[in-house]
Formats: C-alpha cells, structure tokens, sequence
C-alpha cells in the first residue's frame, strides 16, 4: 500500500447535492482527518460523474504526487440501490462501478445523510467555528448520554440519517424523511398545506417546505394570499428566478419584515418537524442541525427560542420532557459530508486490507 507517511490512508471523498458537487482528496491518521485537495462543480451542469473524477485525480497527480489514495467514497442526495444513486433533485446518476472502472479503487456510493451521520463523531461540540449548541428553552444545554444520533438537513432537499454507536464502532443508517406527508399543526400551517397542496395537485410532503423549494413556496404562499404585501418585500427578491430567492430571503430577513417572517415559518416548521422525529428516535446522543439554510439563518433558529419552543412541543407532558433532554447542535462546518465519507470509506479501506 503506497500511502504519505503522514497518514494512515487517503481518500477520495464525495459530496453530490442538487446544487453542488464536492470531491476532495482526505487523509486519515487515526480517528482524524484531513482535507488536502477539493474542487467544486455544478451539479445541475454534469451529466455523469466521470469528468469530474477525471479532474480531481489529474488535480491529486500533479499537485500532491506522492499522495495516492486506496478508496473513494462519495455520498449523493438520494436513495442507494447496488451502489448507485439516482439523484433526487437533480437529473445525474452516479455509478459505483463505473466510478470504479475510472479510478481502478474500491468505491462506495452512499446516502449524503449517511456521510452525515459518519461526520458526527469527528466533530468537536467546543468548538464555535465547527457547532453551535442551540439553548432549550428553560436556557440549558443537555449533555449527550445515550448511544443514538440524528442528523437532519435541509437544503435542496430535506434529509435525516441516523448513527448508534457502540463500544467499538459506529452504524450508520439512512431515511427518506424529507418524503414523509407533511402534517399541520396550527391554522398558519394548515392554510400553508392547503396552498401547497392545491399548486402541486397533490397531498404535500415535509420537502416542500423544509428546503430552498420549501422557502420559496411559504414566500409564495405570503405574497399571493397577501398575508405579507409585496410593497414589503425587497425587489432583488420579487425579480429574482425561484432558485435564487431563498438565499436573497435569508440575505434579507435582518432588516426586512416581510423576509423575516418567512424565515420564521420556515424555523417554526423545521422545529415542530424536528420535534417529532426526536420522539421517534430518542436521540440523547444529540439531534444535529445540518445545511447551508440552517448555517445562514442561524440567528433565527436561537432568537427568541423560536426553534426550540416548536421543537419541544408534546402531546403529553411526559413527551416534552424526553424532549428536553435530547442536545440539540447546528453543524456550522460546511465540509462535514465530506469528512463523513472519508469516514465511512475507513470502513471499507478495512474490508479490503
């Protein structure tokens, strides 16, 4: 094995979403690991996965020639079956095996959500720059104490994965949570579901509101009910094409109402949502926040507990205080996907040595 005596191995780790394609080179030495190479694409322009596999590899030859990676693991949002993904916001395929043909290593496709789940262990919970613990509402932070982890994260889409650990190791496991039907909980909401569901002409699932597509349809709800005039809401964001608004609304909800209140409802969901999928998980090892849209509004998320006063809702009194005992963290560190495959590619670095 021909590998930098300053790591224990090196990887090639991917991280496709609907908007951006990552792929890095990684290197581990123990439990930690590196980024030494990354280049970044446009998902939406690709139409497979070799080109730019070709390019990191011709990046790692001629910058870091001594550096040769054993594995490649890339992580895509969307369902794995055989070692191969189709995307579900985006129109790309990623092939394991024809990956594999191209690098001549042992390749893995796995969930994004499971690339976050392998992330949570790596991350360091003192650290301000990599998390922010998020305040329950009586002000405390929950210490972790239990084997069980939930990632959720929205973006292009909505995802969630789930990681136990044991003694010697950690399993991590995948969801479609972002296609469960979406459910109301108050009359903003129930209005909300209603618009959604007449625009799309069917029964609306949670992805259609946590998510960029998410922020735009509550904006659309808004303007078109004239529950928020547009005179109050900024023209960059009236002009801008749909897949442009939800960071323009996040860009803007400091210092203008109408954005404000629109992230608001998005917080408000992402809560109460979250909330649920703590009941049915337990995760007292920690609930992790993941995402650019979490990342960019994060002071709406702490602000007036609103998160969490959503997120620590229970039917019985006995529900909100298992809730309260779950930590709760948002994942600042935007290469975490990226580290989480490195992760898991450990794993199968072990299976072939």
């Amino acid at each position: 094995m021909n590998v930098s005596k300053d790591f224990d191995s090196l990887v090639i780790a991917g991280d496709i979403g609907g908007t951006n394609t990552n792929l890095a080179l990684v290197g581990r030495k123990t439990d930690n690991f590196e980024l030494l190479l990354k280049r970044t694409f446009q998902t939406q322009t690709l139409p497979d996965l070799i080109e730019p596999v070709e390019i990191i590899l011709k990046d790692i030859n001629e910058k870091l020639p001594d550096m040769k990676p054993q594995t490649c693991c890339i992580s895509a949002a969307g369902p794995i079956i055989e070692n191969r993904c189709y995307l579900t916001n985006a129109e790309l395929v990623l092939d394991g095996k024809e990956i594999e043909r191209v690098t001549k290593l042992p390749t893995l496709i796995i969930n994004d959500f499971t690339a976050l789940s392998y992330a949570l262990p790596l991350l360091d919970r003192e650290d301000p720059a990599m998390i922010t613990k998020i305040p329950h509402t009586d002000g405390t932070f929950p210490e972790p104490d239990g084997p069980v982890k939930i990632v959720t994260g929205a973006g292009t889409g909505f995802g969630m994965g789930l990681l136990i650990e044991s003694e010697d190791r950690a399993t991590a496991y995948p969801s479609e949570a972002g296609h469960l039907d979406f459910s109301a909980f108050d009359r903003e909401t129930e209005e909300l579901k209603d618009f959604v569901a007449k625009k799309m002409g069917f029964n609306p699932y949670v992805e259609l509101f946590l998510s960029g597509r998410g922020i735009v349809n509550i904006y659309n709800f808004f303007t078109s009910t004239g529950k928020i005039s547009r005179d109050f809401i900024p023209l960059e964001v009236l002009s801008a094409p749909d897949n442009e608004k939800p960071a323009l609304i996040a860009k803007n909800a400091s210092q203008d109402q109408g954005c404000a209140r629109i992230i608001k409802t998005f917080v408000k969901i992402y809560g109460r949502y979250t909330g649920n999928l703590a009941i049915l998980t337990l995760p007292y090892g920690g609930l992790y926040l993941a995402g650019g849209i979490a990342i960019k509004n994060e002071k709406f998320f702490i602000e007036d507990n609103l998160f969490m006063k959503y997120f620590e809702i229970g039917s019985k009194p006995e529900i909100h205080k298992l809730l309260k005992k779950v930590p709760v963290y948002l994942i600042r560190n935007y290469s975490a996907s990226i580290y989480g495959a490195a992760n898991a590619a450990s794993f199968l670095l072990k299976n072939i040595e």
